[in-house]
């Protein structure tokens, strides 16, 4: 449930009706633990929305380049690379783990966050720190519950929630629900920023239709790698 950590309230009480409140007596904790995070995100976020929502909404997002391909591909590491280009923004673990709250979270645990030791990736040893370019699927997974993402906390429902790679045969609602976060997630960033934003997320590389609705000038870098050394990479894991 840590992928989960910061969800809204609201957002977090819909995922327990959608799954019928079935958390394993082992995880009742860490589920009890995540409903009072909850509650803390939730008051942070009201508190964050009436002093940047408005001017959020009128930020203009420039068109960005999504990095796309397989896990274990490299799409890691072109992201690294582009992230070093002062032309470009992209999301970092803090704002893709904190996306209601990070405009108001940045500024109150920079210090407390940069005292801490960098960790490596166990699966390749990259250097990573809350600075790191991050995935924005962590960011929507938690804005809309339209993800597949979400079935690491849930894997009884990992059909339902694999659905959300190419979002066929799902609800329009949910389609709509997963393009307002997404518009409002790197709205926020833009605001942050104001530079054209660098994304990555594998799932995406099923989703350029749909990415291309929502950002019609939006450029893609598509990585690939030798079939059976993803195999191998992916088996590190």
């Amino acid at each position: 449930m840590d992928n989960l950590r910061g969800i809204s309230s609201s957002n977090w009480l819909r995922l327990l009706r959608e799954n019928r409140f079935a958390i394993d007596r082992a995880y009742r904790n860490r589920a009890w633990a995540l409903t009072m995070i909850s509650l803390r995100n939730s008051r942070i976020k009201r508190r964050e929305d009436a002093r940047y929502a408005a001017e959020a909404a009128r930020a203009v997002i420039q068109p960005p380049i999504f990095i796309l391909g397989h896990w274990r591909s490299g799409t890691t590491l072109m992201h690294e690379l582009l992230a070093l280009d002062e032309q470009f923004a992209y999301p970092n673990q803090l704002q893709v783990a904190n996306p209601h709250t990070f405009l108001t979270l940045e500024h109150e645990v920079e210090a407390e966050l940069a005292a801490m030791e960098e960790r490596t990736r166990p699966m390749d040893n990259m250097l990573v720190n809350y600075k790191s370019p991050g995935e924005d699927e962590a960011a929507l997974s938690v804005m809309s519950l339209c993800s597949p993402v979400i079935a690491w906390a849930f894997p009884r429902q990992e059909a339902r929630y694999d659905r959300y790679h190419t979002f066929t045969e799902v609800p329009e609602a949910d389609l709509a629900r997963w393009s307002a976060a997404f518009v409002s997630f790197l709205k926020k960033l833009t605001l942050r920023y104001q530079k054209p934003l660098v994304l990555k997320s594998p799932p995406h590389t099923a989703r350029v239709r749909l990415l291309l609705r929502l950002f019609p000038d939006a450029r893609f870098i598509h990585i690939y790698r030798d079939p059976s050394t993803v195999v191998r990479s992916t088996q590190q894991i």
